[in-house]
């Protein structure tokens, strides 16, 4: 679909767009261009993009937007960080000398930690194989491996917070290094978890369970993800959602054997199997069940 960027409409959709690029991917390393063409696009956006007001509004809401997006661009660390910050300065001096020198000693600083960051970020992320394909462990092999090894340097990296950011947009940069780790990573289910209880560890059962329910969808016959999940809805009193893991194990258990049986590949099976099923080993160890020492006799 082709969309008219001169028109009112299509501008705010066009707008919308990148809204949602740099809201998602915009911290990214290599999100420089991204950012650059979101600033080119509101230079250049039709009077339409803007709400109406007095003659000469347009401007100067145009003028705070492209403010406000250098700003928050040059807080990234990112290759393109030294051309964003030469064009803010052009910008600035043009809407006004005087108030340009203010602007820009404001935040010279944190540009420079930003790019600071950028090198010992590079220095991580030219490691990686970004074209990588997700593979599974066992068949990834020690290639598979190492890039994992980077993986988890970029992960803490980006959780040593070396901007001393604000605690959401921290998590935000750590959680986006996790979902590009998934991309290469998606059948490793040691990401998954640690994923997961990142977001225990802040406090963020709800989300926690979100990457669990992903994971689940992705592995759906890990049994380590399945019990990991178990585990936190159960610690959260959710005892019945819990249960009902266990349940969905054993009828995928059951449903696995009729095939095999049908097959002719297993000739006779036991009930002492499937019971075993719902016997979980906590993580101190021993052995529990989900519903308590009774439920487990019965």
């Amino acid at each position: 679909m082709t969309v008219n960027s001169q028109s009112g409409d299509g501008a705010r959709t066009l707008r919308q767009a990148y809204d949602h690029t740099v809201d998602h991917i915009g911290d990214d390393v290599a999100a420089g261009a991204v950012w650059m063409e979101y600033a080119a696009f509101l230079k250049g956006s039709p009077k339409e993009l803007w709400p109406a007001g007095p003659a000469g509004s347009d401007a100067t809401q145009r003028m705070a937007a492209l403010r406000t997006l250098y700003q928050r661009a040059l807080w990234v660390p990112m290759g393109e960080t030294e051309a964003l910050w030469k064009e803010y300065e052009r910008f600035e001096i043009g809407v006004d000398k005087a108030l340009a020198k203010k602007l820009l000693a404001d935040i010279q600083q944190r540009v420079g930690v930003a790019k600071m960051v950028y090198k010992e970020r590079a220095a991580v992320m030219n490691k990686m194989s970004l074209t990588a394909h997700a593979l599974p462990p066992e068949r990834g092999a020690k290639a598979q491996r190492l890039q994992l090894d980077t993986w988890w340097a970029a992960l803490a990296h980006e959780k040593c917070n070396m901007q001393r950011m604000e605690p959401g947009a921290a998590a935000a940069r750590v959680a986006l290094c996790y979902e590009q780790c998934l991309m290469c990573h998606f059948l490793t289910p040691q990401v998954w978890v640690d994923f997961a209880t990142w977001h225990v560890d802040a406090g963020c059962a709800d989300d926690a369970a979100a990457v669990y329910k992903r994971a689940m969808k992705a592995l759906p016959h890990c049994l380590l993800l399945h019990f990991a999940y178990a585990d936190l809805v159960e610690v959260d009193g959710l005892v019945a959602e819990a249960q009902s893991v266990y349940d969905a194990l054993v009828q995928q258990y059951k449903d696995a054997e009729a095939k095999a049986m049908a097959d002719g590949l297993l000739l006779t099976t036991g009930d002492d199997q499937t019971n075993d099923a719902m016997e979980v080993r906590s993580p101190s160890g021993g052995i529990r069940h989900p519903l308590g020492c009774e439920a487990a006799r019965r």
